[in-house]
């Protein structure tokens, strides 16, 4: 049962607050030190689009000074049916290890529903699964994560597999990576007629209704506005993101995100495919060549590893013919207010554009 003496805050940053803070981040998340980048912290918590000039993304539940919990509600424009409206996607949801199962962590999802927002989360735990469901939102499925150990020991050693698991595992792993390189060589597209690709230092305002345009057959999707990623990808310090844009004699068809990820612990090198939208006019051959594109550049640098993820089988099937083959679902939770996931389904082709951008998976290390 929830402590009823336990109470849910917003979040105010000062030296003082934030150094207590971030000795919470070192208790519940110690292998996590990207977490205690200051500039990091500025620019996920304090400076989204939709928040107000002294707005925080954070959310603190405590009782008296002792803080117990803790949750980020990233505040993003969320195109629904083709109706605009703010999204509330939570993220970082935390309790104290020995306050699991308690009911404290309700206290969190049941403030995310008073932001005036739709309240949705992406990638969540098996405990946040079970805790948001008790909650009424609603578990939607068909996003997943798509990846290939270029080098198995790393990755497996990352996943948290043992030394006798990892002797079995990787000799099967290498012999999947030498049959994936030769299905990617003459699976993949190669060239597209017409299609050219060119690196941007910013995303451009003209393109917002092309954008939306081409994510038309989607029910719900982040509504990748200049300003929202021109956030994500062109302003952050920690971390480089290349941006290319894609055009087909001028008019741009797509656009792609992707950048290098180092682990600072565990001796880990990823690839990331974080962010892409293409024309469905010219579907899989389209993002096929946009991702080949992608995952040739990454390749280049040593990458230990390549995650990306696939909302749409159609996706799925391109990545897999640029050589990704392990998979695994990522939950996805919304809270129904004005619609139905049953009612947009029926109406959509598709029903959640995700990729690694949406929710907070690209702001990890």
């Amino acid at each position: 049962m929830t402590d009823q003496r336990s109470k849910v805050e917003q979040y105010r940053d000062s030296q003082g607050s934030r150094q207590r803070l971030f000795q919470f981040y070192r208790e519940v998340y110690p292998d996590s030190p990207w977490l205690l980048d200051d500039d990091r912290f500025l620019w996920e918590n304090l400076s989204p689009p939709l928040n107000g000039p002294d707005d925080s993304s954070i959310w603190l539940l405590k009782e008296g000074d002792n803080l117990l919990g803790h949750n980020s509600y990233l505040r993003y424009p969320l195109s629904i049916a083709g109706k605009i409206q703010k999204g509330a996607c939570s993220t970082n949801l935390i309790v104290r290890p020995e306050l699991v199962g308690k009911g404290l962590g309700h206290q969190l999802i049941e403030h995310n529903e008073t932001l005036g927002g739709i309240p949705y989360a992406i990638g969540m735990t098996p405990a946040s699964n079970s805790a948001f469901q008790k909650c009424g939102w609603r578990l939607v499925s068909g996003p997943r994560l798509y990846s290939r150990f270029l080098r198995p020991g790393p990755n497996l050693r990352y996943v948290g597999a043992s030394r006798s698991k990892r002797v079995v595992l990787t000799p099967g792993l290498e012999l999947a990576n030498l049959v994936s390189s030769v299905w990617r060589e003459a699976c993949r597209v190669k060239k597209l007629a017409g299609v050219s690709c060119q690196e941007i230092s910013l995303f451009d305002q003209a393109h917002d209704s092309i954008w939306r345009g081409l994510l038309s057959d989607f029910a719900i999707h982040a509504d990748r506005t200049a300003e929202l990623l021109n956030f994500k990808y062109c302003v952050r310090s920690d971390v480089t993101h290349v941006k290319l844009l894609f055009e087909r004699d001028g008019s741009p068809v797509g656009y792609g995100v992707y950048r290098l990820s180092d682990h600072p612990l565990q001796r880990l090198r990823l690839g990331r495919i974080v962010d892409f939208v293409y024309d469905p006019k010219l579907g899989r051959k389209l993002i096929s060549f946009m991702i080949g594109i992608m995952i040739t550049r990454l390749r280049a640098f040593g990458v230990d590893g390549l995650v990306a993820i696939a909302s749409t089988s159609e996706i799925a099937r391109a990545l897999i013919d640029n050589g990704l083959f392990l998979s695994r679902a990522q939950p996805v939770m919304i809270k129904e207010t004005d619609f139905s996931v049953d009612e947009l389904t029926k109406d959509h082709r598709h029903l959640w554009h995700i990729t690694l951008g949406d929710a907070d998976f690209d702001n990890y290390w």
